[in-house]
């Protein structure tokens, strides 16, 4: 996430871009890793393949959508002292959680193969 934050200053936003961009990376990569640690050793795309387990859908899709709200929905987004998102800002948060999701799925899949080695 720090990564976010430094492209935000970076690019000469505000604390409220900022913390907007840090928050909605946070909420796109704790959805997506959700999938990941549902099924250590099996690839992320299989997982999502797999629509088992509905309940960790709707969650995910309402985690999505209570964002979407809060970004762009003037009053809550005002509480909540959000700026609105550009499509830049959020291919910038996109990419970052993908990237940060995938290192942990590296990570994760070179850690069982060394477990189940030995």
């Amino acid at each position: 996430m720090a990564n976010v934050y430094l492209i935000s200053l970076w690019r000469h936003q505000d604390e409220a871009d900022a913390r907007t961009l840090v928050i909605t990376t946070l909420i796109l990569s704790n959805s997506l890793l959700i999938y990941l640690n549902r099924a250590p050793g099996v690839s992320i795309f299989k997982i999502l393949k797999n629509r088992s387990n509905k309940i960790v859908s709707w969650i995910s899709i309402s985690s999505v959508i209570l964002l979407i709200l809060a970004l762009y929905v003037p009053s809550v987004r005002s509480v909540l002292n959000f700026s609105f998102m550009h499509p830049i800002d959020l291919i910038i948060c996109t990419l970052t959680s993908l990237a940060a999701v995938g290192f942990s799925e590296i990570c994760l899949s070179h850690y069982i193969k060394k477990r189940d080695k030995y």
